[in-house]
């Protein structure tokens, strides 16, 4: 589903994480690895999930889910 950059508070934060954090867990750039999780009940973006390890992250940076490490002795 495509949708046109929402203005909303959650939206905001999560794009600002997208664009200067890294993953905890992979080490990669959410900037080029990170993909917004929407809501369609509320319309509204709740989590960014990491696709290198499949890692969610709340809007404050938290980890939601921890995803697959690509090192043995991580999880």
């Amino acid at each position: 589903m495509q949708f046109k950059s929402p203005n909303t508070k959650n939206f905001r934060k999560l794009k600002e994480i997208s664009r200067t954090k890294r993953c905890q867990i992979c080490h990669h750039r959410l900037r080029n690895t990170g993909v917004f999780v929407w809501s369609k009940a509320r319309q509204d973006a709740h989590s960014i999930k990491c696709v290198n390890c499949l890692t969610v992250y709340s809007t404050d940076f938290g980890i939601l889910d921890l995803g697959i490490p690509s090192s043995v002795g991580y999880a």
